[in-house]
């Protein structure tokens, strides 16, 4: 049966899928200039949605027919004036492999080995991106990773300022020598739903380290919601204004440091002479570079300094230098002997904690071989200090590599400046410079692919800002969601795991937690129907931001799926927080999910409560059927609870049958 779209309707199809520009060949592997296009996404191993119908497009010349063909089912359309044909076909079941043949008078493309499955979308930041080779029994995973129905496209990292139409992963065969390149969440969730749905799976996996959460969302997704439109029409004035815009920032970004980093005025001006080679720090205390301040012992935010003295080789004289000092966390202002060489900020990048500091020192500086460098080093939030990039270094070396460089690692002097407890500082401003650009080139061309759902692992970048996150989260699953024709396509997502770098697990009940409000901001997504949420906190691990455990989390999100996409009659969560009663000094919990509430270990942790005064004091907590009663010694008329409210709340052992963990909350009367 020949399936027919009048022209019109190709236009309208066509323009759905493109989403805007075009920026790149669909054609994968193909000509640039041939005649006959086929998007991107229809390649050799393919997965194709099955029980979806399905939508095929490319380019041709105007005015052409193209034909279809995919497991039995033919199709066609004539181009519309563009050049953009769309081919509608029927849907096919589960199964293959088929051939995709593609024809246009003497042109043909053949596509083979393409399977009718479950097709993911999973994206977000670096550890969405974690490859399997570095995951908990990795050697072992890897070596029965034979799995020849499962299949990845791993999109490699491209921001465009334009929604693009250019594939430029490859599909994949999921075999020992292919997985351990893939995302480890995205390998454990395809395997758990092919050994439980012996249906063929496809994982498209578009994901950047250290990404915020603004870079996901297309244009039409911020101006859809007016308390984002804010966001695009600043990325215009940057666009058509980039002086006006600059200006703008910079009077916001200094505005906000003369409010937030004043100090003590005396200090601030002794400071000044703190980069100076002449200056004597002797009687600072020392920390190791290169590692966050945090992990020795100081638990402060604010601005710091580092220096080191060193000699160099007289040959060095006279010569230009190079500085390169990984990345720090979060800005800095870096001294050469005095003289700045260097500085990285939200004024040039919007996320400075994450680059690189690779720094020039002119041949005129260096006049002397006994060298001083100095940085100063503002902290906002999280683990602050120098740390290794890629694993490289830190060195000073020359420019033209004529000599061995000198290592930079090791004891560095260290001052604060301006100290300012942990958490309690607002989110800087930042640039708008990346808003939708991993979207437009990342997702923008797939969008028209058919999907079974979507997986998200992200936050970590935004985790000083969760009021904003409350919003931008569901903008980006509506988002999505409309640009694959509305519906409610499931959307599972993890919630940060546990992390606090370089301390002891001890509770603090009073400490400010930016992670603990970002977990909460995740969590109100799950107000939009077929979201499900994964609970982390008990697989993170305090002293890397990246837990090697994606077992856990992607065998959890399949119970999402199971529950949501294969209706089956699972338990896909840990004990969700309904409702809380006070009777005197106790507070009675109610949860969802709680068949077989229970504790790992011999007593309840990770409660916490206040009263009127807002002191929170750890809280004894029992199990009472399917709820839990809580309440503290020191608390005679509590108002607020808390459970895992802390960056690091791994000791928190609450769990229901599944021995799924229970989620952080907080509740006020």
């Amino acid at each position: 049966m020949e399936n027919r779209l009048p022209r019109r309707q190709v236009a309208d199809l066509c323009r759905t899928l493109a989403v805007s520009l075009l920026c790149g060949s669909w054609l994968a592997g193909g000509p640039l200039l041939a005649a006959l296009e086929l998007a991107g996404p229809f390649q050799d191993h393919g997965v194709i949605q099955r029980d979806l119908p399905i939508k095929v497009w490319g380019k041709a010349d105007a005015g052409s027919k193209v034909s279809v063909s995919l497991g039995g089912h033919t199709g066609s359309a004539e181009t519309a004036d563009d050049g953009r044909w769309v081919v509608a076909l029927p849907a096919l079941p589960a199964g293959g492999p088929h051939e995709l043949v593609v024809s246009s008078g003497d042109e043909k493309i053949k596509r083979t080995d393409i399977l009718m499955g479950e097709v993911w979308l999973c994206s977000g930041q670096s550890n969405m991106e974690w490859p399997l080779w570095k995951c908990s029994n990795a050697k072992a995973e890897i070596a029965e990773a034979d799995y020849p129905s499962i299949r990845f496209l791993m999109e490699p990292r491209v921001a465009a300022s334009a929604p693009s139409e250019k594939v430029n992963g490859q599909w994949t065969v999921c075999t020992p020598e292919t997985a351990g390149k893939a995302s480890g969440v995205a390998y454990f969730f395809a395997k758990e739903q092919w050994k439980k749905h012996k249906v063929p799976i496809g994982m498209i996996v578009p994901s950047v380290g250290g990404s915020r959460i603004e870079p996901w969302i297309s244009r039409e997704g911020f101006l859809a919601d007016p308390a984002l439109a804010g966001i695009i029409e600043e990325l215009k004035l940057k666009e058509n204004d980039p002086k006006k815009y600059n200006q703008q920032f910079t009077e916001k970004y200094n505005a906000w440091l003369e409010k937030n980093f004043a100090g003590d005025p005396k200090k601030a001006e002794e400071a000044k002479q703190w980069a100076a080679p002449d200056f004597d720090d002797t009687l600072w205390q020392k920390i190791e570079v290169p590692e966050s301040v945090e992990s020795q012992g100081y638990a402060s935010d604010g601005v710091f300094w580092l220096r080191k003295q060193l000699q160099i080789p007289p040959s060095w004289l006279g010569k230009d230098l190079k500085l390169h000092l990984g990345r720090i966390d979060d800005v800095d202002e870096t001294f050469f002997n005095g003289q700045k060489v260097g500085e990285t900020s939200f004024k040039t990048t919007a996320s400075p904690w994450s680059d690189a500091r690779d720094y020039v020192i002119p041949g005129k500086m260096v006049t002397s071989q006994d060298v001083v460098i100095a940085v100063r080093v503002s902290d906002f939030s999280g683990a602050g200090g120098m740390f290794q990039k890629d694993k490289k270094p830190l060195v000073l070396q020359v420019a033209d590599g004529s000599s061995l460089p000198i290592p930079l690692e090791g004891r560095w002097q260290f001052r604060f400046e301006n100290e300012i407890p942990d958490g309690t500082l607002p989110t800087p401003p930042t640039t708008v410079l990346n808003a939708s650009t991993f979207f437009n080139g990342m997702i923008s061309p797939f969008v028209g692919y058919g999907l079974r759902g979507f997986l998200w692992y992200q936050g970590e970048s935004n985790a000083g800002d969760p009021e904003q996150y409350k919003k931008l989260f569901p903008a980006l699953i509506q988002d999505w969601r409309k640009l694959w024709g509305g519906g409610d396509l499931p959307f599972f997502f993890v919630q940060l795991a546990a992390y606090e770098p370089g301390r002891i697990r001890v509770i603090d009940p009073n400490a400010n937690s930016s992670w603990a409000t970002l977990r909460e901001a995740q969590a109100s997504a799950l107000s939009l129907p077929a979201v499900e949420m994964v609970t982390a906190i008990d697989v993170g691990d305090a002293f890397d931001i990246h837990p090697a455990d994606k077992a856990s989390l992607g065998e959890r999100m399949s119970l999402a799926a199971d529950r949501i996409v294969h209706k089956q009659d699972v338990v896909s969560s840990g004990p969700r927080f309904i409702s809380a009663e006070k009777d005197g000094k106790e507070i009675r919990v109610r949860f969802a999910n709680s068949e077989g509430l229970k504790v790992a270990g011999t007593e309840a942790v990770g409660f916490t409560v206040a009263g009127k005064d807002g002191k929170f004091y750890l809280a004894e907590a029992r199990i009472d059927g399917d709820t839990i009663i809580v309440s503290s010694p020191s608390v005679a008329d509590p108002v607020t609870i808390r459970y895992a409210w802390s960056n690091d709340p791994g000791s928190a052992n609450l769990r229901n049958k599944q021995d799924l963990p229970a989620e952080p909350f907080r509740f006020s009367f």
